[in-house]
């Protein structure tokens, strides 16, 4: 039953007695009510005061939407209307605002400030992790189980991944919020953790091949007659990230003194990096001549990592970046060549990280082409001694 309280009090009803009383209208103070139809019918209402006339807000369903939850709904309803907002309004507003849509706002609004590649980050995350369950769910009506929902799946798989994308979400919500697209707690919070399984502290290293696997796995590469083969090809001959390549430009590309400069936006870094194209790189990008913008057309990292699991190889793409790194410390490069080669900061001041740029660029070019060559299944060293396995 019910209990006893002044007419003031707050917090009349307990979650035990809901399910016993019969049809009626009860009061929980604080403008909730818990209006019960039959045994198996009842819902939660918020009654409140505004411009002079009385509204009547529906909470739910009972017991989907348990007393606790409708009292913490109850709660964000009365600091709207305290704050002068009519909490119908709103809601109407948030139901015509899909996820999808605040989140294109939202990217619109911080993407100035942005690198393209942060930009794009973003959107992939999204993409591929939220919008397919949430993207077209009203704002207004995202809660815990339906973040935790999007988290779960990925949550010890990519963990990583997982945390930024609940970072995202936690995001665009505050943005939603603030525009008074939704009203209460933000189901993405830190909070939702509490839910979740523990991830592991040890760092998640992408597969990789090992160096002596690398002539067979280039052959086999070489056979597979797509174009995400040979931007596959291309990636791992210039050591550069996945999106980098995909995301290649025919302005980027100087076929006559055979570079690829990457404009700073689409570098991690945020500084220009100029690649030199090893011969085979050059073929590959000659055989595309004419197509139009993007070198390698429009694809996705996924079709990619596909080509390695349907050659039979377990590694990543971004993993080959390992192998690069590995072959260059034992075929004896200087490490400010190779961290140089994939796009990492190699010096402290400007002036000097200048200079470094100037003058690795040949070093580069051999280190460059001795990578070709230890892929064509040929020994190269940083002496350059190049010869053909027996």
């Amino acid at each position: 039953m019910p209990r006893k309280s002044g007419p003031h009090r707050r917090e009349k009803l307990s979650a035990i007695s809901l399910r016993g009383l019969p049809p009626g209208l009860y009061q929980d103070g604080g403008n909730l009510a818990f209006r019960k139809r039959s045994p198996t019918s009842a819902s939660w209402l918020f009654r409140y005061m505004l411009a002079g006339k009385t509204h009547i807000a529906g909470l739910g369903p009972w017991p989907d939407v348990s007393l606790k939850r409708a009292r913490e709904l109850a709660r964000d309803l009365r600091a709207s209307t305290g704050e002068g907002r009519n909490p119908l309004a709103q809601r109407a507003r948030g139901a015509a605002m899909t996820l999808s849509a605040c989140a294109e706002s939202f990217i619109a609004a911080k993407a100035p400030g942005w690198s393209v590649g942060q930009t794009r980050q973003w959107q992939a995350s999204l993409r591929d992790h939220v919008f397919p369950k949430l993207g077209d769910v009203s704002v207004a009506a995202i809660d815990v189980p339906a973040v935790r929902g999007v988290l779960s799946p990925i949550w010890l798989t990519v963990p990583t991944t997982a945390r930024r994308v609940r970072q995202r979400i936690e995001n665009i919500l505050d943005w939603a919020s603030a525009h008074s697209y939704r009203t209460g707690d933000n189901p993405a919070a830190k909070l939702i953790l509490n839910l979740l399984p523990k991830q592991s502290h040890n760092v998640a290293h992408f597969q990789s091949l090992a160096v002596a696997e690398l002539p067979a796995f280039m052959r086999d590469l070489r056979r597979v007659d797509s174009v995400v083969a040979r931007a596959l090809e291309f990636t791992i001959l210039t050591a550069v990230r996945t999106s980098t390549a995909r995301g290649a430009t025919w302005s980027e590309i100087d076929l006559a003194a055979r570079t690829w400069t990457i404009p700073p936006a689409r570098m991690k870094s945020n500084r220009e990096h100029v690649v030199p194209v090893v011969d085979r790189g050059m073929a590959i990008l000659e055989a595309r001549v004419g197509e139009p913008d993007l070198v390698f057309g429009v694809m996705t990292e996924k079709a990619m990592l596909k080509t390695f699991r349907s050659m039979g190889y377990d590694a990543t793409v971004h993993g080959m970046r390992s192998s690069f790194r590995d072959w260059a410390a034992e075929a004896g490069f200087a490490r400010d060549v190779a961290e140089a080669a994939l796009g990492h900061a190699v010096a402290g001041s400007a002036s000097e990280a200048a200079y470094l740029r100037t003058t690795l660029f040949q070093r580069r070019a051999k280190m460059m082409a001795a990578w070709a060559a230890v892929c064509a299944g040929e020994v190269a060293t940083s002496d350059g001694v190049i010869a053909l396995r027996a």
